[in-house]
């Protein structure tokens, strides 16, 4: 499994409005080897206590 989020943006360190809570990422999106991450970003919308993350796999 890859994090999609982690595919595109490395493990160093990242903005705070590319996280889910606080400089913290508690949503995830996780493809299978098969699927190939094209972008994955964090939409700020205020709708819950989770944050929206959007995904782009290609094959």
């Amino acid at each position: 499994m890859v994090d999609a989020f982690r595919y595109g943006h490395g493990y160093g360190e990242i903005g705070v409005k590319d996280t889910s809570w606080k400089s913290k990422r508690f949503d995830h999106v996780f493809a299978s080897l098969s699927l190939r991450p094209s972008r994955c970003y964090y939409e700020s919308v205020d709708c819950s206590d989770h944050a929206l993350i959007i995904a782009g796999l290609e094959t």
